[in-house]
């Protein structure tokens, strides 16, 4: 064999079908060695962010490591972005690069680079193989590591020469999955008997998602009675937004979220660090008097986002069902305020945000899979998608850019019966545009929406909330890019794709009336108001 074909071994024992990548010269020989090989699609990228987001929205919507091929060190420098990114969302990925000879990589050759130096801040673990042997066990420990909690991505070099150099060693066997264990509740439970009605709050994490834990989490809120929040920044929808014990996701900010959960006198969070914070604000994100239980698969989580007066080291999935079959208790958490109804925004023109969501959740069957990198309607998705299932939203947590459009391109390879529809603002567009080829390419059934302020509203509206003179002035500083307006039209024609434009509800319903029954890749581009 050679350790090409020991690699491939590998990939088919660990689930893997998809190949994402963007080759050069130094993947040449694993190209060549997927000549003739039917049992993987290799998923061709023009951009290694976009080949990365793509992983990554695979990965995500699978629940299972993806696999990655980039181009030594230019690919890994066009990538870091994306996988620093997938880092913060915890998503499992083995990314590898091609390097150069090692007949010649004592030299510094054109094409090469210290490749694990680079990878190393963005991942959890990176190395480069020595020897054609190590090939299967290193990128086995690769899946391993990627696949351990806290999930994420991980980075292997391959050294073009090694890949087809004759090995005797067969791929080495796969470990059996841990099986997952809830932790110890007992003394917990202890602490929630004593606790008041209205006094418990359940804060629920992407983690939730991650464990297969979404049913666990509503039984366990109905029957402790807690009230419900979503941590920080959810990357994914994790409870019925319309459920009377849900109450919304905390805001980004410690003050805030201290104001929020003053009331309570116990808090259960799941997942690792989960409160992710902007702008700075003195102090941490809990109130003194709170007491707080971790829920984690590993210890070393515990405790970064402030004490931990209950450590619960176990399955989160499994313990939110141990939650789930204790006793009922008589409350159902506290009161919820009824939502803004937004209707002063109705007749704004160009369309306010919440209002063209609203009109293209009207035309959402269920099932849909939503992917959001717009950050101008962040809060009113989150406010108005009752419809959606655990799992069926997809935000860009970690902020990084560029990521939304190739996720949803790997959210609908991973889905190919479910419609897939990407939020993206203007600016965000410019990022990975090249994932509409991609999409195009392999007949990905997802329906691209620009939200089209001209302008990074977000950027205006942090510089006024912070007070800054170009804010006040109304002269923000290079925050507007209205001239030359983006041709959104000929982007889609550059790649194939159909497109209309709307400026009204009536006009993006029936525009989607035509997209979403169509099987294919298509961009709907809509005037939005900003700031």
């Amino acid at each position: 064999m050679r350790a090409v074909d020991v690699l491939f071994e590998v990939l088919r024992t660990e689930g893997v079908t998809k190949i994402f990548g963007n080759p050069g010269s130094t993947e040449m020989p694993l190209m060549d060695a997927l000549y003739g090989v039917t049992d993987f699609q290799y998923v061709l990228g023009l951009q290694e962010a976009t080949v990365v987001g793509m992983a990554d929205g695979y990965a995500q919507a699978t629940n299972r490591a993806s696999f990655v091929n980039l181009h030594t060190a230019g690919g890994i420098g066009h990538a870091m972005g994306t996988i620093a990114g997938s880092k913060l969302t915890r998503t499992p990925m083995v990314v590898t690069a091609g390097n150069q000879d090692t007949g010649h990589l004592a030299r510094e050759p054109w094409l090469s680079g210290d490749l694990v130096a680079m990878a190393k801040p963005c991942v959890k673990w990176a190395t480069e193989v020595h020897r054609a042997e190590d090939v299967g066990h290193v990128v086995r420990r690769a899946f391993a590591i990627a696949n351990a909690h806290p999930r994420g991505p991980v980075f292997v070099s391959l050294p073009m020469d090694l890949m087809l150099q004759e090995v005797k060693a067969a791929a080495p066997a796969r470990s059996a999955d841990p099986i997952p264990a809830p932790a110890n509740i007992s003394t917990l439970m202890n602490e929630i008997d004593k606790t008041p009605p209205g006094k418990l709050a359940l804060l629920l994490s992407d983690s939730v998602i991650h464990s297969n834990g979404a049913n666990a989490a509503f039984a366990a809120a109905e029957k402790l009675g807690a009230t419900v929040f979503g941590t920080p920044l959810l990357g994914r929808n994790v409870f019925p937004i319309d459920h009377p014990q849900w109450h919304g996701v905390l805001p980004p900010d410690f003050e805030l979220i201290r104001k929020t959960l003053a009331p309570f006198e116990l808090a259960i969070m799941t997942g690792d660090h989960e409160m992710l914070a902007y702008p700075y604000r003195e102090g941490g994100p809990f109130p003194d008097h709170l007491k707080l239980a971790q829920i984690s698969p590993h210890g070393g989580a515990m405790g970064q986002d402030g004490p931990v007066a209950f450590a619960l080291i176990g399955d989160i999935g499994e313990t939110l069902k141990a939650l789930a079959d204790t006793p009922q208790r008589a409350d159902k958490g506290r009161a919820k305020t009824p939502p803004d109804t937004h209707a002063s925004k109705a007749t704004q023109t160009p369309l306010h945000p919440f209002i063209a969501v609203r009109a293209i959740l009207q035309c959402v069957k269920p099932g849909t899979q939503i992917i959001n990198e717009s950050s101008g309607t962040y809060d009113t998705m989150r406010e108005q998608w009752t419809a959606a299932q655990p799992g069926d939203y997809y935000f860009v947590r970690s902020g990084n850019l560029g990521w939304g459009m190739p996720a949803a391109v790997g959210v609908a390879l991973a889905k190919p019966d479910h419609k897939v529809i990407s939020f993206v603002g203007d600016g965000a567009a410019m990022y990975s545009p090249q994932a509409i080829w991609s999409s195009r390419r392999y007949g990905a059934n997802v329906c691209f929406i620009v939200f089209n302020n001209k302008k990074y509203d977000i950027l205006m509206r942090v510089a006024k909330s912070l007070g800054f003179d170009n804010a006040n002035a109304g002269k923000f500083v290079e925050m507007e890019f209205n001239e030359p307006a983006v041709n959104f039209e000929g982007l889609a024609q550059t790649f194939g794709a159909p497109y209309a434009k709307a400026r009204s509800v009536e006009e993006i319903s029936s525009s989607l009336a035509i997209m979403l029954d169509r099987n294919e890749t298509t961009l709907l581009e809509i005037e939005t108001s900003g700031l």
